[in-house]
């Protein structure tokens, strides 16, 4: 009894209650070599190993058809009709947002555009998704059914649906581990699974289910986007040591495109940033406004 309350009393006392919490949970220190939790301290010490430049083996980077796709994002930064900042000229979407900005927004505007899906399903929910819904709208005659599964939908996608969309839209407020895997199978060829979860691999997790149940039984030919994602399989060092995120989503993404014919990459769009600067960045200059994180891959057996 004495224990239940000194545990209470030390989950409402700030900086104590995570040493509490994580106490409580784990068998390990954050940074032991047994946690997820990175040690800050080593990772310094080999700053230059971790995030030098590699060549990625065992990945057959497709450069020929991103290079393809490089030249319709030429094209379609032409006709992307979106602000940088909110207005009022109809559009849910606009650019200088935190956390799907201009060359995402980009890469996401063309893959819509250009193989113009039936059928979209969105793990997840936010400003891709307005970005859909305004494309949809204005150039897709509202031929896209979206499926948004979003365990709360109040926080931003319900302010960004209108009445008129929900004709061709369906909201599953859950999480996607409770989803029947079979939803993900009624997507076909040019179909489009957008992936923004919770980015970490653990038990029971989200990024677990999703890898070993939901890619493997997707139909030939889907597309499917997967966020924050970054070239080379590394997240941007300041996430680690100024915003202190844990992420590692990243190294499971890597692993599982190893060796992995059923699937190709279609678009990777850190890694083409960082190789087309030089060819494209005056044809294509909103691509290259910010550091994009969307890796598109596709479902070829």
């Amino acid at each position: 009894m004495k224990e239940n309350i000194f545990g209470r009393i030390l989950s409402k006392i700030p900086y104590l209650r995570y040493a509490h919490l994580y106490r409580k949970n784990a068998a390990h220190r954050p940074g032991h070599f047994y946690s997820p939790v990175v040690d800050l301290h080593d990772l310094k010490s080999r700053e230059e190993q971790i995030w030098a430049p590699k060549p990625l083996k065992g990945i057959d980077m497709n450069d020929q058809q991103q290079h393809a796709l490089m030249t319709d994002l030429v094209e379609a930064s032409k006709v992307i009709p979106f602000s940088s900042q909110p207005s009022q000229n109809g559009f849910r979407y606009y650019f200088d947002n935190k956390t799907y900005a201009h060359a995402d927004g980009l890469v996401l505007f063309n893959i819509l555009m250009k193989y113009k899906p039936k059928r979209v399903i969105e793990i997840g929910s936010g400003f891709s998704s307005s970005l859909m819904l305004d494309t949809n709208d204005k150039f897709l005659n509202n031929s896209i059914h979206f499926t948004f599964i979003e365990p709360n939908p109040s926080i931003s996608l319900n302010r960004l649906l209108r009445q008129e969309d929900y004709k061709n839209t369906d909201v599953r407020e859950q999480l996607v581990q409770q989803v029947d895997p079979q939803i993900f199978t009624t997507l076909q060829e040019n179909d489009v699974l957008l992936i923004d979860n919770s980015h970490v691999s653990k038990t029971g997790s989200d990024v677990n289910y999703l890898m070993a149940e939901v890619l493997p039984i997707l139909n030939k030919g889907v597309i499917v986007h997967i966020h924050d994602i970054f070239y080379p399989f590394e997240y941007p060092k300041e996430w680690l040591f100024a915003h202190k995120l844990n992420w590692n989503e990243i190294y499971t993404v890597h692993n599982f495109l190893l060796f992995n014919s059923a699937f190709e990459i279609l678009f990777f769009s850190d890694y083409m940033q960082q190789q087309t600067k030089g060819q494209y960045a005056d044809k294509a200059p909103l691509f290259f406004k910010d550091r994009p994180g969307s890796l598109w891959i596709r479902k070829v057996q």
